[in-house]
């Protein structure tokens, strides 16, 4: 028979005495060259198949399966929320809603076997007297299991299971998409979720309430299986940050079943009617006793918080996965410069191509030829009215004795000009 047993407050709770355990699903990942619309499609579908893997066993009422059910619904809840950019804005509403809905349904069953566990790990410590006073409690907690589960296994069955299922494995993307792969745009994408990891932190202390506790553990397991999913774009800082987030988390998590349980332990001694009285009394022992492991739980977990502040390893991994993003960008951009480089060598003519000049020809031949039109002939009223111009207005003599290199030119054209033209006789000249 399988039952959970409470080994550390590092390692929480662990199942044994499993003749099969339920195999655990392969973590989704993001691969930094793919589209980043391909990389939000294959995450969700991974993470859909991994949750449908332990379905038939948690259906079944294997702990362990029913564990992975449920981490399978907190990796997608992280994978929407690293891919909020990408996904449309009507299929993130159905996501936030669907999502928490399933994860609170698996959470009541899981819930009720750790409860268990903690209340006979409890019965250790107690005096024998009392320890035997908690076994009526067994019951009540086993038969409200058995209720939870049921319902649980009435939420796999209905529609709206099977439509959340189908259109995480087909999200709805938004129409405007970066044109950068998933690895240029990862800093982008992780850096909100790390903000409010930061955020809940900020007001950590340890006399907090058990609500920010377990806001900031909700906050960093997202980081974390965030992390996990962009591990390649990762390297050495990204794994020391997700160790540490990793002790962390199961910290917190330790810290909130002893919440859990004493506010149901409590509600138990309100709400049952005929409860012997040393049942009651040792309820109130245990209630102590996780009280005090409560507080001792808060103080070590704000102290192991405050070092990793310190240490700044989770500024040390975003750094990382900014810089491996740097790296992406400029292949992209030099790959993206090659591209236009060929398209424009592909539509300029080779140079084999052009044709080829007779270099025996003169430039002036060619000159002349483009000018072949003959200029029409003036008339005779034309050249007598040019050859009275000339006479009042003679051409003027440069006194220089060397003529501008500038002005010969067009001085000598002129002069061929006006040899080709027949000499006519001026009016007014003897």
């Amino acid at each position: 028979m399988a039952e959970i047993i409470f080994a550390s407050a590092r390692t929480g709770w662990q199942l044994v005495g499993a003749s099969a355990p339920s195999p655990r699903a392969p973590k989704a990942t993001v691969a930094p060259d793919l589209a980043i619309a391909d990389a939000a499609r294959l995450t969700l579908a991974t993470g859909v198949a991994a949750m449908k893997q332990h379905q038939a066993a948690a259906i079944a009422g294997d702990i362990e399966a029913l564990h992975q059910m449920r981490v399978g619904t907190r990796r997608l809840r992280a994978s929407v929320q690293l891919f909020a950019g990408v996904i449309h804005g009507s299929r993130m509403r159905i996501y936030k809603r669907d999502l928490p809905w399933l994860g609170q349904a698996a959470g009541s069953v899981r819930d009720c076997d750790v409860m268990e566990a903690l209340l006979r790990d409890c019965g250790h410590h107690l005096e024998p007297a009392l320890a035997t006073a908690l076994e009526p409690l067994a019951e009540v907690i086993s038969a409200k299991r058995d209720a939870e589960h049921a319902r649980f296994v009435e939420q796999l069955r209905t529609p709206r299971y099977t439509q959340m299922c189908a259109r995480l494995a087909d999200p709805l993307l938004r129409r405007a998409l970066p044109a950068t792969d998933a690895g240029c745009n990862a800093p982008a994408m992780i850096a909100p979720i790390a903000r409010s990891v930061r955020k809940a932190g900020k007001r950590i202390a340890r006399n907090a309430p058990p609500a920010l506790f377990h806001r900031l553990r909700v906050r960093i397991k997202r980081l974390r299986y965030a992390l996990e999913m962009l591990i390649e774009m990762g390297g050495k800082r990204s794994r020391k940050a997700l160790m540490r987030l990793e002790q962390m988390q199961e910290l917190l998590g330790v810290h909130q079943d002893t919440v859990t349980a004493t506010a149901w332990l409590r509600d138990y001694a309100l709400s049952v009617e005929g409860v012997a009285p040393g049942t009651l009394m040792a309820v109130g022992a245990t209630i102590q006793m996780l009280t005090d492991r409560r507080q001792q739980l808060a103080t070590r977990a704000y102290r192991q918080w405050r070092k990793i502040v310190h240490s700044g390893v989770i500024s040390d991994a975003l750094e990382e996965i900014a810089t491996a993003a740097e790296r992406r960008l400029e292949v992209v951009r030099e790959a993206q410069a090659e591209a236009e480089r060929q398209a424009r060598a592909a539509f300029e003519p080779a140079v084999g191509d052009a044709p080829v000049e007779d270099a025996s020809s003169d430039p002036g031949d060619a000159a002349a030829t483009q000018v072949e039109e003959p200029n029409p002939s003036p008339t005779r009223a034309d050249m007598t009215a040019e050859g009275a111009a000339e006479a009042t207005n003679p051409p003027a003599v440069s006194t220089a004795g060397v003529a501008d290199s500038s002005t010969a030119a067009p001085a000598e054209a002129e002069s061929e000009a006006d040899s080709e033209l027949p000499a006519v006789p001026h009016h007014g000249e003897n």
